[in-house]
């Protein structure tokens, strides 16, 4: 019998996560005994210390791996060794392991959400115009993706500081194909005149809400403004998972359009995940089973 595994989620809030479901029945489904716990840690300072337990746990042996969600993806850094060259770019950490006595951090959420566009369908032709509403951990994956992918990105966030610091980070990192001032990415402030004005002139193929805006933990609310029309081309892709129709997914469709909720992107980065502290395939069909309940109606 295999070794048990020791898993869990750092972040705050996490009680909504569907984690735990994933990761028991990949765990049940290959013969492993473990278990996926979740640790609630609020943002530092105060989540310092707990945050520090967890790491020593890793490293003493009595966690095998954990994923990391908002607020910590790009704090958690600075408690790591090494990052791999995806999470280094992207400067956001969403999973970490022990590998020759050392702590790695990862970023499965590129892979996943890119991953699951294609299995969605959306085109992936070069030069397409996304536009990417937020500018937090999540938005910094997309980016990264999209961007190694060809695409053209416009980050749109109501701190736009954030969002420029995103940009400054590609351009930072010695394995970035983007510098800043490259017409691939701009910067605009998320208000209801910028994002009229970016419809009436830009091409959207892509929107991704990458803020927590809609989710069942947060106040409702979409992170479209009803008075703009949609550019009616456009796929919505919300990164929020839970509920299975958010306030953005259901606009979107009343307009036309094709909205899809980040249940895949969740799928997919867990299973990524898993394969890195298993060193086996994750059982992907018996993951999607498990969390079948919030796909789309």
């Amino acid at each position: 019998m295999s070794k048990p595994y020791h898993l869990g989620l750092v972040g705050f809030p996490i009680e909504h996560s569907l984690s735990p479901r994933l990761h028991g029945a990949a765990l049940r489904a290959c013969g492993i005994a473990g278990d996926y716990k979740l640790f609630s840690i609020v943002d530092l300072p105060e989540g310092e210390k707990p945050l520090s337990i967890i790491i020593k746990k890793i490293k003493n042996g009595d966690l095998d791996g954990v994923n990391v969600t908002i607020p910590h993806k790009r704090n958690i850094t600075s408690f790591l060794d090494k990052l791999s060259s995806t999470a280094l770019s992207v400067g956001a950490v969403n999973t970490i392991y022990k590998k020759n006595a050392l702590l790695w951090g990862e970023n499965t959420d590129v892979a996943g959400f890119m991953n699951d566009l294609r299995r969605v369908g959306v085109d992936q032709r070069e030069n397409q115009m996304a536009l990417i509403l937020g500018a937090g951990g999540a938005a910094r994956a997309a980016t990264w993706g999209l961007l190694s992918n060809g695409w053209r990105v416009c980050l749109m966030a109501r701190r736009v500081e954030q969002a420029q610091q995103v940009v400054e980070w590609i351009g930072k990192s010695s394995l970035a194909k983007f510098p800043p001032g490259n017409s691939q990415i701009f910067v605009l402030r998320h208000e209801i005149e910028s994002l009229r004005q970016l419809v009436s002139t830009e091409s959207i193929q892509l929107i991704v809400n990458a803020t927590p805006l809609g989710m069942a933990s947060q106040p409702k609310g979409a992170a479209w403004p009803e008075e703009i029309a949609f550019p009616m081309q456009a796929v919505v892709y919300d990164l929020v998972y839970k509920p299975g129709e958010t306030e953005l997914i259901r606009l979107a469709r009343r307009a036309g359009l094709t909205a899809f909720n980040g249940v895949g992107m969740l799928v997919e980065q867990a299973a990524l995940a898993f394969e890195i502290w298993t060193g086996m395939q994750a059982p992907r069909e018996v993951m999607w089973q498990a969390v079948e309940h919030i796909q789309e109606k």
